[in-house]
């Protein structure tokens, strides 16, 4: 396995995960919580990693590949890997999928199911939804050492993403719980009681739902001032905006639940990789996605509650990096004060980091 320099946050954590304690990890954005789960599960083996998106998914695979080239690792709800659950699929959105058909997506679905197997793999990446379908169908993975859930704060605060955890834990023997947050949505302590009857402890940063410390400017200029020599993430509210800056501005790359997982995951990567310096996203796109040389983030449309407004932010990795905030109105100032005043209360059964 490939060794990685810890943090400090890494070295208090990893240690509790590795005893198998039910952990819950509440820091920000690009604290390295990934690793604090992902190098323990390197030795438990026999581990799940649930991530509310696809895009997360492929995202933790990589991760997980480079640590360790060697690790026995699959990946269910991405691209190369495995088609959508058939029974999932409405006719309309399975035309859309030129090269597919319904039965060939369930033969599909039918062999992956097999690869569910302790014997052929050491950890299952997926998305929540997708391994209840298989789980509840029938597999080789009834007994499992971790269950992580990267962005819990979410998976409590969807429904079906909140069923479809219980639908595993119902068919599966889970030895242990890690949850990963961002930030705070997970409000009543009963609803992590119903996962699993045994106690959890909250490991929770200092600095956790603290106004970022950037370089924080308003957009008083045209946008287009903003853009030279950086490379920008531009929040917008929904897929009606991005339409709108792509009929004023012509930008190239876009990140929106309208698009295909397809065209998501093939802008990401040209983002990353290639010589495309602005994506313009949703929130859609503030769940978690590194973007390590990313330079500025600017809230175009700023986010109505802080929860959102903290993950946006935390796409800007790098220190010396400013974050842009237009405010369109008095309401829009009213929020951002709102923001500002912000105070955390930690609660009681917690260690602060």
């Amino acid at each position: 396995m490939n060794k990685i320099k810890m943090n400090s946050l890494q070295n208090k954590i990893i240690p509790v995960i590795k005893d198998g304690l039910n952990t819950i990890i509440q820091t920000p954005s690009g604290t390295g919580k990934t690793f604090c789960y992902i190098l323990p599960i390197l030795e438990q083996k026999k581990s799940i990693v649930l991530t509310p998106t696809k895009e997360l998914v492929i995202q933790t695979y990589k991760q997980i590949r480079e640590l360790d080239p060697e690790i026995r690792v699959n990946r269910i709800g991405s691209i190369g890997f495995i088609a959508p659950i058939v029974e999932m699929i409405s006719d309309q959105e399975a035309r859309k999928l030129n090269s597919y058909n319904k039965n060939r997506l369930q033969r599909m679905n039918n062999s992956l199911r097999h690869l569910l197997d302790w014997n052929l793999i050491d950890i299952c990446i997926s998305t929540p939804a997708q391994l209840a379908q298989f789980v509840k169908s029938g597999c080789k993975i009834q007994d499992v050492n971790c269950l992580v859930i990267d962005e819990a704060d979410l998976t409590w605060g969807d429904a079906s993403f909140r069923e479809s955890v219980y639908t595993i834990q119902r068919h599966l023997n889970i030895n242990q719980f890690v949850l990963c947050n961002s930030v705070n949505n997970i409000k009543d302590e009963n609803e992590l009681k119903s996962v699993d009857r045994s106690k959890f402890t909250f490991y929770i940063s200092k600095d956790y739902m603290q106004f970022p410390k950037r370089n924080f400017q308003f957009m008083d200029q045209p946008l287009q001032n903003y853009l030279e020599n950086h490379k920008t993430i531009i929040f917008v509210d929904g897929e009606k905006q991005c339409q709108e800056l792509k009929k004023e501005f012509g930008f190239n790359l876009y990140f929106h639940s309208g698009q295909s997982v397809e065209d998501r995951i093939r802008n990401l990567e040209q983002f990353r990789t290639q010589n495309q310096n602005i994506l313009v996203c949703t929130g859609l796109g503030s769940r978690g996605l590194d973007f390590p040389d990313v330079t500025q983030v600017i809230l175009y449309d700023i986010p109505r509650n802080y929860e959102s407004f903290l993950l946006q932010c935390g796409r800007l990795r790098q220190e010396n990096g400013r974050i842009v905030v237009r405010l369109k109105n008095s309401f829009d100032s009213a929020v951002y004060s709102e923001y500002e005043r912000y105070q955390y209360e930690f609660p009681n059964n917690c260690v602060i980091l």
